[in-house]
């Protein structure tokens, strides 16, 4: 079951920018991912998941497995070169 603890549902409301008026955001959509919880010595534990999942995120969302609490979440690095 440890295994599937670290297992997280993610939810994120995505407002992509308009390139060609970059002062106005595009309608807000919203998506739901998973993401999973990995511990890195010395900086310690942080979710990863795909970057198109959480791309243009301005409200990121975590929940645990069994769990109905929603926890605030930020991005700290993306690489869409990696997705």
């Amino acid at each position: 079951t440890k295994t599937f603890d670290s297992i997280l549902k993610i939810y994120c409301t995505h407002s992509e920018p308009d390139f060609l008026i970059p002062w106005q955001k595009t309608h807000q959509t919203t998506s739901t991912s998973s993401g999973f919880v990995i511990d890195i010595p010395n900086v310690g534990k942080r979710i990863m998941t795909n970057a198109h999942s959480v791309e243009y995120g301005s409200i990121i969302q975590i929940q645990k497995r069994g769990d109905d609490v929603k926890y605030e979440a930020t991005i700290e690095a993306i690489a869409n070169e990696c997705d």
